[in-house]
């Protein structure tokens, strides 16, 4: 981390609880980097957060008026309700989950209410993307993505299972997860996240929970659910950095005191190098990305994305061992048309090895293997 950061991780820790002191201007577009500009200010830099969170608040609301089937908020609101001002929290989409059995209800009941397909938004067999005045919705037919078939059915059977409680947050009431349920949500988007760029709003969503939700005698029940996800390493991790950084205290949660600490420092220079989900790096950031995905050393990557991309291979079958070095010189010759010199591909290689590493350490997801077991 360089001094900019840790003087940004310094008003964040301060202002995070509760609004203590305006930032420099510098630390205020590092905030706004990274989308939580609203829990470090009160001025004009957090003035369009709150502006968008009325809307989205606004759609909510009528929402909740048109649907008549059980359905829970996924994130979003549902996270902000474990901060002490919930309204600092920047909102974004609205993720809803209906309930087992009633998406396509659910669906209809939108669509009836004037909420349109936005089919200009890329989503995947989660979930559909809705719009009405500007506010996205993505309806989810599932939520959970994990390393394996089993470990996301076994999340979503417990979601889809649970019984809705309905929450207040501000002046409204939303229908979240029961807990710890609604926590190991909260855990699986970072673990989502994390391989294409974390953002640090998701570790902070993560430690207003464990604030919260997550004292030591908690721990036990919360770990013997989140074992079976593959989720506990990165609880740990991530609660532990939020102690480091963001003034989650020790006392009471001792739980997670047994981590490494280089660990998490690793995950916080890694969180500040990619940005708000990976935006800041830029093309290089995405480089990086592809270079690092999956667990193959990166020649097997070069390989495997060789295989994939090189068209002559269907006439000439017999060049496939060549395919590392086609996708090699297609790499350099996409790294120059967009203004990548050669010393930031080498640095591209490099962070794709640390990345890697940084993600067997977490026990985290790795998109190969998802893929694979699809």
């Amino acid at each position: 981390m360089n001094d900019q950061e840790r003087e940004f991780l310094k008003y964040l820790a301060m202002n995070l609880y509760a609004y203590s002191e305006e930032p420099p201007e510098a630390v205020l577009a590092e905030a706004k980097r990274h989308a939580v500009q609203s829990l470090m200010s009160t001025g004009t830099a957090a003035l369009s957060v709150f502006a968008n969170n009325v809307r989205v608040e606004h759609q909510q609301k009528e929402i909740a008026s048109v649907l008549t089937v059980p359905y829970v908020i996924l994130k979003g609101s549902a996270a902000a309700m474990y901060y002490p001002e919930p309204a600092r929290r920047a909102l974004g989409d609205i993720d809803i989950l209906p309930l087992r059995g009633h998406f396509d209800e659910a669906y209809q009941q939108l669509l009836a209410a004037g909420y349109s397909l936005d089919t200009q938004e890329d989503g995947d067999d989660r979930h559909i993307h809705l719009q009405k005045n500007g506010v996205l919705i993505e309806l989810h037919q599932r939520y959970a993505s994990f390393n394996t078939k089993q470990e996301e059915e076994l999340l979503d059977g417990w979601i889809f299972d649970s019984t809705p409680r309905m929450v207040k947050v501000a002046d409204y009431q939303i229908p979240v997860a029961p807990e710890p349920i609604n926590g190991l949500i909260l855990l699986n988007h970072i673990s989502y996240h994390l391989e294409g760029g974390l953002g640090i709003r998701q570790i902070i969503d993560w430690v207003m929970y464990v604030k919260t939700q997550l004292p030591d005698e908690k721990w036990e029940e919360f770990k013997a659910l989140s074992d079976q996800l593959g989720l506990t390493t990165l609880a740990k991790v991530t609660a532990r950095l939020g102690q480091l950084y963001l003034s989650l205290p020790t006392e009471g949660y001792s739980w997670c005191t047994d981590v490494d600490e280089s660990l998490c420092t690793d995950l916080m220079d890694y969180i500040f190098e990619s940005g708000n989900f990976g935006r800041k790096g830029g093309v290089n950031n995405a480089a990086t990305r592809v270079l690092s995905q999956g667990n193959q050393g990166f020649f097997r990557n070069l390989q495997l994305r060789g295989e994939e991309n090189w068209k002559a291979l269907k006439r000439h079958p017999g060049l496939k061992c060549f395919a590392w070095l086609y996708q090699a010189f297609r790499y350099v010759a996409q790294g120059l048309k967009h203004g990548v010199r050669f010393a930031d591909m080498k640095n591209n290689y490099s962070a794709s090895r640390n990345r890697n590493r940084l993600m067997r350490r977490l026990n985290a997801r790795q998109q190969a293997e998802v893929d694979k077991n699809k």
